[in-house]
């Protein structure tokens, strides 16, 4: 699917690797384009990881001395309300000086118990916060 879509607009070979090899080549940036499956990632792993100039995902090379600041910030910070503005101000300054394209999203699905109250299902697949889940009597 991926080739097929991107044969569009560039000549595309598809390689399949070994998770070693292929973070390997993602380190010695041995590639033009990259597909990555991500799960269990919160916002500031994420951020930290994958957009700070030293974080150990940002395989782009990516650098924004304003971006690290705020995700420094977001990430000390402990108060849900302030840091979720942080969160905003990142994505607005990602909105403006993209560092990649995401191809694609999935639902997160989460089965619980019935009578189980307080579970939060994050946007992230695979990520649901329980710390404040209870069971209604």
């Amino acid at each position: 699917m991926v080739k097929d879509y991107l044969s569009k607009i560039m000549d595309v070979d598809l390689v399949m690797l070994d998770v070693a090899t292929f973070m390997q080549f993602l380190k010695d940036g041995k590639w033009d384009v990259y597909c990555q499956g991500l799960t269990r990632a919160t916002e500031d792993i994420f951020a930290s990881g994958f957009f700070h100039s030293k974080g150990p995902g940002n395989f782009t090379g990516y650098e924004n001395p304003e971006l690290d600041q705020v995700i420094g910030k977001a990430d000390a910070e402990r108060d849900p309300s302030r840091s979720k503005k942080l969160y905003v101000r990142m994505q607005e300054i990602m909105a403006e000086n993209l560092p990649y394209v995401p191809l694609g999203d999935q639902n997160t699905t989460v089965i619980v118990r019935k009578g189980l109250k307080g579970v939060i299902p994050e946007a992230h697949t695979g990520v649901t916060k329980f710390n404040d889940a209870y069971f209604e009597r």
